[in-house]
């Protein structure tokens, strides 16, 4: 079971949103092993990029526009999720 850790909600960034190519994540979380996932709405898992402390770009120029749902997370537990939009 995934559990939400509040506890690291403010330590990711996402930005920009809406986004047309790159989707940048900054952390100052120094954990490792943080994952990515973006689903469609319908739950299909169509990116899953591993995460780096300080900043990642994540490359959505192949996706269709329209909205995705993001999880970031490091094993079963969930830090942050959020709605993006494609354009």
């Amino acid at each position: 079971a995934f559990e939400l850790d509040h506890s690291y909600r403010n330590t990711f960034k996402v930005s920009p949103n809406p986004v047309n190519e790159n989707l940048n994540v900054l952390s100052n979380d120094l954990l490792s092993n943080n994952l990515i996932q973006i689903y469609t709405l319908l739950g299909k898992l169509v990116i899953m990029e591993q995460l780096y402390p300080n900043d990642n770009s994540i490359d959505l120029g192949n996706l269709t526009p329209g909205v995705y749902i993001y999880v970031i997370s490091q094993g079963n537990k969930i830090f942050k999720s959020d709605r993006i939009v494609k354009f």
